[in-house]
């Protein structure tokens, strides 16, 4: 992973463009949003395929031409233009994600970025991450 800790979980902040910025929301609501949008169960922990298989179905969402990986304007796509902080700190995710550098984010790119944030904010080491590790992995971002 080529970029630094603090960088990929903060750039794993996933929330809607009109929640992270016309809402007012704090780094720890929208850290907290994040995690309750991702922990598909319900149970108050993310696991890495919990996370995983949501953010493949949005992928599959965003690839608008159907060939299976995400160009930056598909993963962009519907970000308001105006809000140029939320664009490119997408971008930079993007960027962060595309690991051989081709300009395209595949499913196995994008799962090993989640496994590597998930991995890095399980504190514990039981392979589940509770809303306080996350919130205490995203401090300050």
């Amino acid at each position: 992973m080529r970029a630094s800790l603090p960088l990929v979980l903060a750039l794993a902040l996933t929330v809607a463009a009109t929640a992270d910025s016309s809402a007012g929301m704090s780094a720890s609501d929208t850290a907290t949003q994040w995690f309750q949008v991702h922990d598909r169960n319900g149970d108050g922990y993310l696991t890495a395929d919990e996370v995983i298989v949501y953010e493949a179905k949005l992928a599959k969402r965003m690839d608008k031409d159907g060939n299976g990986k995400l160009s930056v304007e598909e993963y962009i796509a519907g970000i308001p233009a105006d809000q140029i902080d939320l664009v490119e700190r997408y971008r930079r995710r993007f960027k962060t994600m595309d690991a051989d550098g081709d300009a395209f984010v595949t499913e196995e790119e994008l799962t090993v970025f989640y496994r590597f944030v998930l991995k890095t904010a399980d504190t514990n080491g039981d392979d589940h991450v509770s809303l306080q590790e996350w919130l205490g992995a995203t401090e300050g971002e």
